[in-house]
């Protein structure tokens, strides 16, 4: 079997505070903590390494997972812009590109209850609690009846708000209980309005578990003092510890690298500035993408997406791209890939034997 470098170097970067990455001795962290200055310190850092290492005219593809997805897309415009480097890609594995998308409430952000919904309905069918046909049907079957009641019937109702008659409410509160396994009584109580901690915490309480976050095939025990607070993620208890040890045993091991300092896997202070942009407006990426596709016609998108992924769901990626208005030439090169798995698709083994003959297609350009 082929090694995974048979097809690119690659080039792992950690940004500053993240990783073994540290600003130097005198300066203040805090400086880097900011969407332009991140974004600036990693666009320069590519281009030094293409610069000392004679890549010019090399491919170069950008990838990014989660909070790097936003990152990626930052970066792309930014060589291009300030460097005059062109990538040939970007391979997006579990986008954040638009913060609103990812935002509930009960007033101004009914559209994540939307975009979540298929998301829901394809953990609920996982765990074995969908009501007939929609147990049985082929998951991406499930999902698109998901999608179409989404973007309509339920769309329509939560737009409606305290308008929405009693006769409504109970036949959109059914039709949401059958497709994600939920209670009626507790949609109908929620003003069909699920939030994802709730989802969370409710789906398999009758068990005393909840489901995971990052990857809701994963449960644990669920306690009292968990029930709406949100803070316990048993995907992230399961996945965080692995992945800690996998990388650290991987570069001192195999690199033979040897520091003491800490493996900041997630950075809290890092993450905490991404949610916002310059002027601490909500970070909204579409007319980035468009800017980066548009102006560079040889670069492809790949947006990669898990079906069981409630920190970034697929819905909201969906709807972010319908949103970016390219023309049709332009729109080829931008393509979606779904996997059974989480937000980090490849902890799922045949996700990940999928994503490297995936993505070998996809550097070929089939």
């Amino acid at each position: 079997m082929r090694e995974p470098w048979d097809m690119t170097d690659l080039v792992f970067i950690d940004p500053v505070g993240t990783g073994y990455s540290r600003v130097s001795e005198g300066t203040d962290p805090n400086a880097f903590y900011s969407y332009a200055m991140d974004i600036a310190s990693v666009g320069e850092f590519i281009r030094l390494y293409t610069t000392r290492n004679g890549r010019w005219g090399s491919p170069k593809y950008v990838a990014g997972e989660s909070y790097g997805t936003t990152r990626a897309v930052g970066v792309a415009n930014y060589l291009s812009n300030a460097c005059g480097l062109g990538l040939n890609g970007l391979m997006l594995i579990s986008t954040a590109n638009d913060f609103s998308t990812l935002m509930m409430s009960e007033t101004t952000f009914d559209l994540s209850y939307v975009l979540y919904l298929p998301s829901y309905a394809a953990i609920g069918q996982y765990h074995g609690l969908l009501e007939e046909p929609y147990q049985s049907m082929p998951l991406e079957e499930l999902i698109a009846e998901a999608r179409d009641f989404a973007a309509t019937e339920y769309q329509t109702a939560l737009f409606k708000g305290s308008r929405l008659d009693d006769a409504e409410k109970d036949a959109v509160a059914e039709k949401v209980a059958a497709l994600t396994g939920l209670k009626q009584d507790f949609v109908r109580k929620n003003n069909l309005r699920v939030h994802l901690v709730d989802f969370c915490e409710n789906l398999l309480a009758e068990k005393k578990l909840m489901v995971g976050r990052l990857d809701a095939r994963y449960t644990g025990p669920l306690t009292e003092g968990d029930l709406g607070a949100g803070d316990s993620d048993p995907s992230f208890a399961a996945l965080g510890d692995l992945f800690g040890t996998a990388v650290n045993q991987y570069i001192g091991g195999e690199l033979d690298y040897h520091t003491d300092l800490t493996y900041e896997t997630m950075s809290g202070a890092v993450n905490a500035s991404w949610s916002f942009g310059l002027d601490n407006e909500m970070l909204l990426q579409e007319r980035d993408i468009y800017n980066a596709m548009s102006n560079n016609r040889f670069l492809k998108v790949w947006v990669l997406c898990g079906y069981y992924d409630l920190a970034t769901p697929f819905g909201c990626a969906e709807y972010v791209y319908d949103h970016v208005f390219l023309n049709p030439e332009t729109r080829q090169n931008l393509s979606f890939t779904y996997y059974p798995s989480g937000h980090m698709i490849y902890m799922h083994a045949p996700s990940l034997a999928q994503f490297r003959k995936d993505a070998k297609a996809w550097y070929r350009g089939k």
